[in-house]
């Protein structure tokens, strides 16, 4: 019986090993080889410094000054939304130059919370999505992280790099 369980064992790891293998050597998001050994602190490193970027993003997006942006072009488009309906072409030539204006604004905002927030998230994000998981509860976690993140087609590469370091490592 445990010879069985032995070779079967033996067999999943090969398959998995085998069919893993080559595309866990190549190279991974920004350039880190997948087969590069990470210690915890590694990835505790890079899990805060992702959850600080995300933070800092959501506070801003749900409290901050892209928020009070958008409250101010709500208040401000209010009348004219009641006046026209959601379509700014109805809108006559002063209420449409003021419509302009306003989303001008708003655009601004967007692109300020952009480059001082949302660039430094996602670039904390890939720091950690680069570092490989140092056990299988810190690939579920770079999981669910990236799930928040991206598609789901975009997690496969990190995590069969992860596998196959895991893979590699029962060998």
């Amino acid at each position: 019986m445990a010879d069985t369980v032995h070779s079967r064992t033996t067999s999943r790891r090969t398959i998995l090993l085998s069919a893993l293998a080559a595309p866990a050597l190549g190279v991974i998001g920004g350039g880190v080889a997948a087969a590069m050994p990470a210690t915890r602190s590694d990835f505790d490193a890079a899990l805060s410094a992702y959850h600080r970027a995300r933070d800092a993003d959501l506070h801003d997006l749900n409290h901050g000054t892209l928020k009070s942006a958008a409250d101010l072009y709500d208040r401000q488009t209010a009348p004219l939304t009641a006046k026209y309906g959601a379509t700014r072409n109805l809108a006559r030539a002063d209420d449409a130059v003021r419509w302009d204006g306003y989303f001008d604004e708003m655009r601004a905002a967007e692109q300020l919370h952009t480059e001082t927030f949302s660039r430094p998230r996602w670039a904390e994000f890939e720091a950690l999505i680069a570092v490989p998981a140092p056990t299988i509860g810190a690939l579920l976690t770079k999981i669910k992280v990236a799930g928040d993140e991206v598609d789901g087609d975009d997690i496969v590469e990190f995590v069969r790099a992860d596998l196959t370091r895991f893979a590699a490592q029962e060998g």
